[in-house]
């Protein structure tokens, strides 16, 4: 199952995603490439921090729009997590604390 887990507060955002989501095997998993495309999406068009490794995607900005892009690549997420809850789920709340945090 992947798990992202996010924070949006007034003038920033953090999301950390990590496991993979056992729809299909790797490369040919829908799921993770639909979850993998949003995201993806969202650190292009902002431009923010990201640390990336097999399995794990963590983001992170600060400015005044960017909250309201977070917000609508959740949309999409939530999207998927309602057609594929056994293999996606979205938790509000960021465990990690090793990177920048927000203000």
């Amino acid at each position: 199952m992947t798990k992202l887990f996010y924070e949006i507060e007034e003038h920033g955002f953090r999301i950390e995603c990590e496991g993979h989501a056992g729809y299909e095997e790797k490369g040919k998993d829908i799921v993770c490439a639909g979850i993998s495309t949003l995201l993806y999406t969202l650190a292009e068009y902002t431009n923010c921090y990201t640390h990336l490794k097999d399995g794990y995607f963590y983001l992170e900005g600060q400015g005044d729009l960017l909250p309201s892009y977070a917000e609508f690549t959740l949309c999409g997420l939530r999207l998927i997590e309602r057609s594929y809850p056994e293999y996606f789920k979205i938790v509000k709340g960021c465990p990690s604390r090793t990177h920048i945090r927000l203000k």
